[in-house]
């Protein structure tokens, strides 16, 4: 007991004089059960640092990848694609969220493939093709990255699966793609994961208006989703943060008690499966992927060329080369 309110005391106490506050990058928030314990875990930096001594600036997904190239930020709570993405300019990550629900930090984000229940002709992924898709926005890791990945990863091409894709817009809107499909604008949406579980309702719809596609809930599952999972919000640092600082941020946030309903910052070991979404999707340090060169056409495409009747100068000329 004596050590429980040691920790809490030193918690609560600034230990750390700092010559520069230390400035933290939050992305754009959408409604979730957890914005309430990132609003405990600003607090507490606060009251280790000094409320003079962190600045918390809020920005769009855009913004925040800008604000880190750029050097404005020491660190960040982002999703994990995000951080992923900007692993070129010197980004690591210090903890992951869990919970209850999903205790496992490299499995606790996914995406929710939603339509309304009367859609009888809407059962399964395929008969998604060539329908219109209501999305948070096109930078959004579970809000839209997380669930065109799943449909790579079913043998489609997913810039071409869709054939139209309506973005909302950030922060407060997910409940939009809700609208989107209420009044028939789209087919088909891409909801976080638990979104439907706990803000569905209070966005102010009846969760039997709507229907799950490829819902992988189970008895371990606690929530209804259509994609493998991922590693959920993760703070990061920057290069523009001391080691000495970066070690004083993570104990702190490691300190910090589970919520009332369990959520906590812990250690995430494996963003693997981030890593294949981007590679898959081209984006972050991939992007270059959709680069068409001379070279990687011909190692793309060699197969099916070296069927065709060419001249062997010609082959032997370009080929070699590549």
């Amino acid at each position: 007991m004596k050590k429980t309110v040691l920790a809490a005391f030193l918690i609560m106490v600034p230990l750390v004089c700092l010559a520069e506050p230390l400035r933290m990058g939050i992305s754009s928030r959408v409604p979730n059960t957890n914005e309430e314990f990132l609003q405990t875990t600003i607090q507490t930096l606060k009251n280790k640092f000094g409320p003079d001594n962190v600045k918390v600036t809020y920005y769009s997904l855009k913004g925040l990848e800008e604000a880190v190239k750029a050097g404005q930020v020491d660190f960040m709570q982002s999703s994990a694609g995000m951080y992923r993405r900007l692993l070129p300019e010197g980004v690591r990550d210090l903890v992951a969220l869990s919970s209850p629900r999903y205790p496992d930090p490299n499995q606790s984000e996914g995406t929710a493939f939603v339509t309304r229940a009367d859609r009888t002709d809407l059962q399964t992924v395929k008969d998604l093709k060539g329908k219109i898709l209501a999305a948070n926005s096109p930078t959004g890791f579970s809000g839209y990255h997380i669930g065109m990945h799943e449909i790579s990863k079913k043998g489609y091409d997913p810039e071409k699966f869709f054939s139209k894709q309506i973005f909302v817009g950030e922060e407060h809107r997910m409940k939009h793609v809700l609208e989107a499909l209420k009044n028939g604008t789209a087919d088909v949406g891409f909801l976080r994961l638990c979104y439907f579980e706990d803000m569905l309702e209070k966005a102010g719809y009846k969760k039997e208006d709507f229907k799950i596609i490829g819902d992988r809930k189970s008895n371990r599952l606690a929530c209804s989703h259509s994609t493998s999972l991922y590693p959920s919000w993760t703070i990061s640092i920057t290069p523009k943060i001391s080691p000495a600082q970066a070690r004083e941020l993570l104990q702190t946030l490691l300190a910090i008690p589970p919520s009332s309903n369990g959520v906590r910052w812990s250690p995430a070991s494996d963003y693997h499966s981030v890593d294949t979404l981007l590679k898959d999707l081209k984006l972050g340090p991939w992007a270059y992927l959709r680069e068409w060169t001379l070279k990687r056409f011909l190692n793309e495409y060699w197969p099916w060329i070296a069927r065709l009747r060419l001249p062997a100068a010609f082959r032997l000329c370009c080929f070699s080369s590549a």
